[in-house]
């Protein structure tokens, strides 16, 4: 399909100003895509900014004007040191959000065609070198997988809303912008790289650009519903990820793994987050016909590294 239903092009972002979310509004403008903002300040500076606040439940009418499909991408940052309070706000900020879009939904009778929810791979849990699809049973036996089956179950809410619900199982984006990946390459400016713990620990990731073409391909096709785990086809475990970084990069580096004692010593139970293995693959994505641009690691940071 090259061009798209002139019924269907208007696309409303929640969460539209993270690192997914600016990449995605100018992937799908590029596409031809209206693409609207749901904004926190009260007076957004620009035309296709409309203002929300799911503290109190607040959602400009107009941005549901010519009926829009929905994503939802707003959650609290995870990447911060986990206190009671601060995991209290990472796990309402997902749940008001959806709270909010539905009590509106009632509100201005919004029935949309097609509300796409993030989610995360975080639902697995930990689960070694096991292979993971979207058929695989999920965890909920620590914080961040609880977290995502709550925002799973939440999101489920909005079926009745639309025509279509698919919830994206999100894993470890790869950008230069921000993210993991500007992180990992902190210390190769001394030609040092490093893992945590023994670096056996799969990491299931996704260059930015694929994932902003695996939503659109999902937008695309009418038959495309449920669950969908994004993320490129070959998980590699974080030594090798390392070690691929100094292979593209032809330069030798000192590499070395930070023991995982230390880490949770630092960062507290946040660690589960780089210290949990998750092997996930996209089966659903890949058999309904999307195609990765960067199926391997390599690829993908060959890429990265250029820019």
């Amino acid at each position: 399909m090259s061009e798209i239903d002139s019924k269907a092009n208007i696309i409303l972002l929640v969460g539209g100003s993270g690192l997914i979310g600016r990449h995605l509004q100018k992937y799908l403008e590029s596409k031809g895509y209206e693409i609207r903002i749901l904004s926190r300040q009260q007076k957004p500076a620009r035309d296709n900014y409309y203002h929300w606040d799911s503290n109190t439940g607040y959602i400009n009418k107009s941005a549901f004007i010519g009926n829009p499909i929905i994503i939802n991408l707003s959650g609290e940052n995870i990447a911060t040191y986990w206190t009671t309070e601060s995991k209290k706000r990472i796990l309402q900020s997902r749940i008001l959000s959806i709270q909010t879009l539905k009590n509106n939904f009632i509100k201005e009778r919004i029935h949309s065609p097609l509300i796409i929810n993030a989610s995360a791979i975080g639902i697995y849990g930990d689960c070694k070198e096991n292979i993971l699809d979207e058929d695989s049973a999920i965890s909920r036996k620590d914080f961040m997988s609880e977290v995502v089956a709550q925002w799973e179950d939440e999101a489920d809410t909005l079926d009745p809303f639309c025509s279509r619900l698919i919830k994206i199982r999100i894993g470890l984006v790869l950008s230069n912008e921000s993210g993991v990946w500007p992180k990992l390459l902190i210390g190769s400016i001394f030609r040092v790289l490093n893992w945590f713990g023994n670096g056996s620990q799969y990491y299931s990731w996704v260059h930015i650009d694929d994932l902003c073409r695996s939503i659109e391909f999902l937008i695309r096709n009418n038959s495309n519903s449920g669950v969908y785990n994004i993320t490129a086809p070959k998980p590699v475990t974080q030594k090798t990820l390392i070690h691929s970084i100094s292979k593209v990069n032809q330069k030798v580096y000192l590499m070395f793994g930070i023991p995982a004692w230390l880490l949770r010593l630092v960062v507290g139970e946040m660690s589960q987050i780089v210290l949990q293995s998750q092997r996930v693959i996209p089966k659903r994505l890949q058999s309904n016909g999307f195609h990765f641009q960067y199926e391997d690691i390599e690829s993908a940071i060959k890429v990265l590294l250029k820019k």
